[in-house]
């Protein structure tokens, strides 16, 4: 359920940064920079997510690198199709 909740807030902030990008101006540069400090800021939630589930909640590593991989995946993959959709649109 924790894994849920983590993508979906990750789409949360995709949405809202490409929401963002889009509103405050209509160059389509700003929404690759956009796309880019959504992809750095979720690598980093991403890893301290890791990081909570290694050392908080006692799991190992090979236990939490498949939930790392689909938690930063999912959010990552739908920012790559939002921002080719509002670049070319």
């Amino acid at each position: 359920m924790h894994t849920i909740k983590v993508i979906a807030a990750g789409l949360f902030v995709c949405a809202g940064i490409m929401l963002l990008s889009k509103l405050w101006t209509t160059t389509k540069p700003l929404t690759g920079a956009a796309l880019s400090v959504f992809l750095a800021i979720w690598l980093i939630i991403s890893v301290v997510n890791l990081w909570i589930g290694v050392y908080r909640a006692g799991y190992s590593i090979a236990d939490e690198l498949p939930i790392f991989a689909l938690a930063f995946s999912v959010p990552a993959i739908a920012s790559l199709f939002a921002a080719w959709f509002l670049i070319n649109n």
